[in-house]
């Protein structure tokens, strides 16, 4: 009349624990928020990457596919930048570990 597995709760089959920042890695990246996540990562970083004159004198800072759009309140700094493409493009991919950028676009 009682069967004794009634009481039994189920297992179930999960995989190996993972690190919580790999899992919101994974989470991020299957949610397409990990743009989002790097650029607003890049806004708080921006002064490591490129100095603290250039990132005072920045206005705005964002990626949108694999672009860099960066507005400068002084148009002699984006002049420089201007010059200084290749060189924030190298700064900014080795400072996040991957190709994340490919264009800086000056505003």
């Amino acid at each position: 009349m009682y069967d004794k597995d009634f009481n039994k709760l189920p297992t179930r089959q999960t995989p190996d624990p993972k690190p919580i920042g790999e899992a919101l890695k994974g989470f991020l990246e299957s949610q397409k928020w990990n743009t989002k996540f790097e650029s607003s990562k890049l806004k708080v970083e921006w002064e490591k990457i490129v100095g603290n004159f250039v990132a005072k004198q920045t206005e705005k800072v964002e990626i949108r596919n694999k672009k860099i759009f960066i507005r400068v309140s002084q148009p002699t700094l984006r002049y420089e930048l201007l010059m200084q493409k290749t060189s924030i493009i190298y700064r900014v991919n080795s400072h996040f570990g991957r190709r994340m950028i490919e264009e800086v676009v000056l505003l």
